[in-house]
């Protein structure tokens, strides 16, 4: 017997069908639905490592979020010289947001509209992403530091 998706068949072989894959549900043959492989990722994130360059740079960063429900941030610039970095956040979100340097700095929660913080890391050159905590998908970026 050639089994296929459905052609008639009786609910009281359900074990015969299922070892090859099928269900029998309403008098006729199902296909079990196979598992989609998981989806390849990228290898975990690390921030540059390596020596710290001699610029000294405030970089200020706005929190924001849209009438659509989704957030961004505004960074004044995203090209940096390596060295000190002075981040001075501003929380222009109706509710709750924070900054993120990922493996770097963890930022307080920002509760209300107009509440700040500052802080300050030293950066190598390299590549380095920020998030929202409250919304790590949508509100994210990178932004880039040079020799």
């Amino acid at each position: 017997m050639c089994l296929r998706a459905g052609t008639p068949c009786k609910a009281k072989y359900n074990s015969i069908y299922k070892s090859h894959g099928f269900w029998c549900a309403a008098g006729r043959l199902h296909k079990t639905p196979t598992a989609k492989p998981p989806s390849p990722t990228d290898p975990p994130y690390s921030p540059p490592t390596g020596p710290v360059g001699t610029a000294n740079t405030t970089v200020t960063v706005g929190l924001f979020d849209a009438s659509n429900g989704s957030g961004y941030i505004v960074l004044s610039q995203t090209t940096i010289p390596s060295g000190i970095v002075t981040f001075a956040i501003t929380n222009n979100c109706t509710g709750r947001c924070s900054f993120d340097l990922q493996g770097i700095k963890a930022g307080g929660i920002l509760s209300t509209t107009g509440q700040s913080e500052t802080w300050t890391v030293a950066l190598a050159p390299g590549t380095y992403l920020y998030h929202c905590d409250l919304d790590p998908s949508g509100m994210k970026g990178s932004f880039t530091v040079t020799p």
